[in-house]
């Protein structure tokens, strides 16, 4: 896997430390093993969404989700009333239940902490940082 930049491969990630799934499309889902405190949201789940091709980065074709206690999976960055606080770094593999919002923490950079909650925007077609721009076309290809 690499950071949204493509610069940094990265030896571990959020779901990076424990088993996969493919499914008939060629998608594969990653889920963090770490178990969740009782009360508590999770796992965490990463979608890479076109399988073993490239880019296999964060945010371009990688998108993390969380499973909540209220029974919704909601994309990394969307607000909601029970998100657990950011517990660690996405790039080691102790970040159990980490979840982070806000545009800081989806622009292109050498470190996947900064584009780990791309995956709101991404389905909502939105700039982070830029009303009225989309995602898919003036985020991604802008590099910005």
């Amino acid at each position: 896997m690499y950071t949204l930049g493509g610069g940094k491969k990265l030896k571990t990630g959020i779901c990076d430390n424990t088993g996969f799934f493919t499914e008939a499309g060629g998608r594969i889902f990653r889920f963090n093993e770490n178990v969740p405190a009782d009360n508590t949201n999770g796992p965490s789940v990463c979608v890479d969404i076109n399988g073993v091709k490239k880019p296999n980065q964060y945010g371009k074709d990688i998108f993390i989700f969380l499973f909540t206690t209220d029974g919704f999976v909601i994309p990394m960055g969307q607000e909601h009333k029970n998100n657990p606080g950011y517990t660690g770094n996405f790039d080691d593999s102790y970040s159990d239940n980490c979840f982070v919002t806000g545009e800081e923490y989806c622009k292109v950079s050498s470190n996947v902490t900064n584009q780990a909650a791309c995956a709101v925007y991404a389905l909502i077609d939105e700039h982070p940082s830029i009303k009225g721009k989309n995602y898919w076309q003036d985020f991604l290809s802008s590099g910005k």
